[in-house]
């Protein structure tokens, strides 16, 4: 897994890069570090303003070339069986098993 990448939020600038060739990751640092946040753009529940998200061989986000293959984003307007085909989509898109 390689990650490079930039969120600016209103009084906090999230700036993040590294390199992972273990399948188990920890990510930990003090309150407020931005570990939250980083795993939010990892999911695709927030996007990174820029910067670049690789699995493998598999580019996820490259905001410089355009490539924004990250998990669907829910909407206000979806309703319990829409969230729950979010859900599996969702889990597709990241190459787990159905349930």
């Amino acid at each position: 897994m390689s990650v490079t990448i930039t969120k600016r939020l209103p009084g906090f600038a999230l700036d993040v890069s590294w390199q992972a060739e273990q399948s188990v990751l920890g990510l930990f640092g003090p309150s407020g570090a931005g570990k939250t946040l980083t795993l939010q753009c990892l999911a695709g529940l927030v996007r990174p303003d820029a910067g670049r998200i690789v699995v493998g061989e598999r580019v996820f986000f490259d905001a410089a070339a355009g490539v924004d293959r990250l998990v669907l984003r829910p909407r206000p307007e979806m309703d319990a069986a829409a969230l729950e085909r979010f859900a599996g989509e969702t889990g597709r898109a990241l190459g787990l098993p159905a349930a």
